[in-house]
């Protein structure tokens, strides 16, 4: 498999069951988490605080800072070591952790939003009439955020840091399986051609024909390929000569004609009478 092959995340991944785990994850850490890629698409999100979807994230002004913030991480994620931590404009919180496969960056997997201490409530105030929110109700939603200490935020990205190495795998796999599946539809599809391009068979038709059917063809011809199981097999071969032909001398052979026969009946072309004569014996 070619590494200029273009990946698509959401391809490689196993979306439903990967949220489920991260759900998981986040009823017992308290950590909130998504998965995105390269393109901005969320595809998976666990967590995810108020602050950012109904407020942040859903004012205009406000969300080109969060879009800022975005470019941040995308600009910054080779220095992950193996996860990059940063505040954003806002006042939060995050971690991003890079989803590499074959050394293709493709997406990142976020932790947060979060505090590291406890928040400076007069600053969110501040925010929220600079964009008009209604700051009781943005106040809550900052009160709501988990505050995690810095000892127990690496510990966790040392387990996301895990986590994207499994999914990494995963993607490789699922990768690798699409990539051979291809191959072999576009096999199946020469052969076919292939088949197609033989010519008829003694019954007048493209393939094997009916049971019985009598394949004959000149020496020094390709062979036929192979017949799938179930329409005969080649139980019986001979080369048939016209009369006096073996005694005709050097290359004489190559007049005859070989008798393949594709049923279990064994061969029904029995002689042949003459040059361009033949008869079907039973």
């Amino acid at each position: 498999m070619g590494t200029n092959m273009k990946y698509q995340l959401g391809d490689l991944l196993g979306i439903p069951r990967l949220q489920s785990a991260l759900d998981s994850l986040y009823l017992s850490s308290k950590i909130p988490s998504a998965i995105i890629d390269n393109d901005g698409i969320v595809h998976t999100g666990s967590g995810w605080q108020d602050i950012c979807s109904k407020f942040h994230r859903a004012h205009p002004e406000a969300r080109k800072r969060c879009v800022e913030s975005d470019t941040y991480i995308n600009d910054h994620i080779h220095e992950a070591n193996p996860s990059i931590t940063y505040k954003c404009p806002h006042g939060l919180v995050d971690a991003a952790t890079p989803i590499i496969i074959e050394g293709e960056h493709l997406g990142n997997v976020f932790t947060g939003q979060l505090f590291l201490e406890e928040p400076d409530l007069e600053y969110f105030r501040a925010q929220a009439s600079k964009y008009g929110f209604d700051k009781e109700n943005y106040i809550d939603a900052v009160k709501r955020v988990p505050i995690i200490p810095e000892q127990a935020l690496q510990e966790h990205l040392a387990f996301v840091a895990h986590l994207t190495g499994m999914l990494a795998e995963m993607g490789l796999k699922r990768a690798k399986e699409k990539e051979a599946g291809k191959r072999l539809r576009e096999s199946e599809e020469r052969y076919r051609a292939g088949r197609a391009g033989d010519g008829p068979t003694a019954d007048g038709r493209g393939d094997a024909g009916d049971e019985g059917a009598v394949h004959v063809r000149l020496h020094g011809k390709r062979d036929h390929p192979p017949w799938s199981a179930g329409r005969g097999r080649v139980l019986h071969r001979q080369a048939v000569h016209p009369v006096g032909a073996r005694n005709e001398g050097p290359g004489s052979h190559r007049r005859g004609v070989t008798v393949e026969h594709f049923t279990e009946r064994g061969p029904r072309l029995t002689r042949r009478r003459g040059p361009g004569r033949s008869r079907f014996l039973r």
